[in-house]
This record gives C-alpha cells, sequence and structure tokens, in this order.
C-alpha cells in the first residue's frame, strides 16, 4: 500500500528534509542506515513524499564525500520474503547479484561469495530501489536482515545516500504509520520540535506542496 508522509517546515530554518530506515540490526557497530529521501527545504515551504513499499537486495560501491561515506555505483534487485529472500552477492571486477531463491526464514539473506572483496562495498536490505539499511561486504560470509523495518525522519545538512550509523542522528522522529491508512502530517514547528498527526493534516495546504515520488520520479529527490 502507498506510503505518504506530509511535511511543512515551520521552523525558521533552512535545510533538508529526510526519512531514512532502521531495524534491530540498526544497533550493530558495522551496520549503518543511508540517507533514504532527502529534500532541500526553507522555511514555510511543504513537501509531499510518496512511495511504495517494495523490499530489495542492495549492494553499492564506496564513494567519498565532502559529508563522509556515500552511496556510489549500487544495485537493488527486488525481491519477497515467501519465495526469494536469499541471493548471492558475487565479484567479477564488480558486484553482482545472482541465483536468487527461497530461504527456510523471516529474513532478507544475502550469501557472500568467497571472490567478494573484504570491506569493498556495503550489501544489504533496499526499499523501493534504493539502498537503506547496508553492512561491510566480507568474502564468504552470509548476512540477514531483519525486514521489519521503521521509518525515521531527520531534519539537518544531509545529502540523498549518505551512510550513517543511526547512533550519529539527534532530534529525530519515527514514523509510526496506521495499518490501514499509511499517511501521516509531520510539522517541524518553530521550536525545533515534532508535530505528528495521522492521515493529512488541514494546516498543510495539499496545493502548495513539492510533490517528491520515490518511485516514479526518483530524480525529483
Amino acid at each position: 500500500m502507498e506510503h505518504t508522509v506530509y511535511f511543512s517546515n515551520k521552523s525558521t530554518m533552512s535545510g533538508s528534509i529526510c526519512i531514512y530506515l532502521s531495524s534491530t540490526d540498526s544497533q550493530k557497530s558495522d551496520v549503518y542506515s543511508s540517507i533514504w529521501i532527502s529534500k532541500y527545504v526553507h522555511s514555510q515551504v511543504n513537501v509531499v513524499f510518496k512511495w511504495d513499499p517494495i523490499y530489495s537486495f542492495c549492494w553499492t560501491e564506496l564513494l567519498s564525500s565532502k559529508s563522509g561515506v556515500q552511496v556510489g555505483a549500487f544495485q537493488a534487485y527486488d525481491t519477497d520474503l515467501s519465495e526469494s529472500n536469499l541471493i548471492t552477492l558475487d565479484y567479477d571486477k564488480g558486484f553482482y547479484f545472482e541465483n536468487k531463491r527461497k530461504e527456510q526464514n523471516t529474513y532478507l539473506n544475502i550469501d557472500q561469495d568467497v571472490n567478494v572483496p573484504n570491506n569493498r562495498g556495503y550489501c544489504g536490505l533496499g526499499m523501493s530501489s534504493f539502498p537503506a539499511i547496508l553492512t561491510n561486504t566480507h568474502p564468504n560470509i552470509k548476512e540477514s536482515f531483519d525486514p521489519k523495518v521503521i521509518y525515521n525522519m531527520v531534519f539537518g545538512n544531509y545529502e540523498r545516500g549518505e551512510l550513517h550509523n543511526i547512533t550519529s542522528f539527534s532530534n529525530t522522529q519515527e514514523l509510526d504509520f496506521p495499518s490501514n491508512d499509511p499517511t501521516l502530517s509531520i510539522i517541524l514547528n518553530e521550536r525545533n520540535q515534532w508535530e505528528v498527526q495521522q492521515g493529512r493534516s488541514k494546516r498543510i495546504k495539499i496545493e502548495d506542496c513539492i510533490n517528491v515520488y520515490l518511485n516514479n520520479e526518483p530524480n525529483l529527490i
């Protein structure tokens, strides 16, 4: 079911409003969350984010930027939990996936071949065709990722694709979507506090929103 977040920046600051994913795996020191969605907004600007929660296996190469480590070249391979929750990551002058199949557990599993270089890239869970929760590559190691993800929002100076340990974030807001209508309205108020409402708030005028559709228009992000 399509997820929707209406956001209004009623603070006095300009910056990037971002969504990142976390899970039980995120407490590990070698597991990172990418800035999954990011949109720069000035004060009094409204944005609406929409996406379909489609799981994928992901690998990405390392890319250094002024802000640290960032997603470089990557592959997102759509998957599901019932029939294809295991895949092999291999390497031959570059990473690639092969042999998607079923594993008898409830996780998303990546079996790293012996050819995979140590710490040359990242692999993990993607959402809506973009890397989300990642760990370093290692040869002959199997990684399993909990698909029970949590969406979180943070405001600051971030770029899409940056990799962070979630302990580095401050003033974050968990996005707890209702199962029957996964729509939330989020306001960052003048005291830099989060105000959350289920459904669409009348305080956020939809006609004033900048639209960001993750699945259909990724170049807008």
